[in-house]
């Protein structure tokens, strides 16, 4: 599809229709969104710590 786009097979227009129409559902489902809108970074790292140190001491 984007290859069409490229090769001028679909009118700007249309580009415009879709390029809209994929904002509106962008910001829609992120105004749904269950997730937080930053990531618990703290929570991710210790994640990450005990992961590591879990594959560390099985090698």
């Amino acid at each position: 599809e984007l290859l069409a786009v490229k090769r001028g097979e679909v009118p700007w227009a249309e580009v415009e229709r879709r390029m809209d129409r994929l904002g509106e559902e962008n910001d829609e489902a992120a105004a749904r969104s269950p997730l937080p809108a930053e990531p618990d970074r703290a929570a991710v790292e210790d994640f990450l710590v005990r992961t590591r140190r879990a594959s560390a001491a099985r090698s």
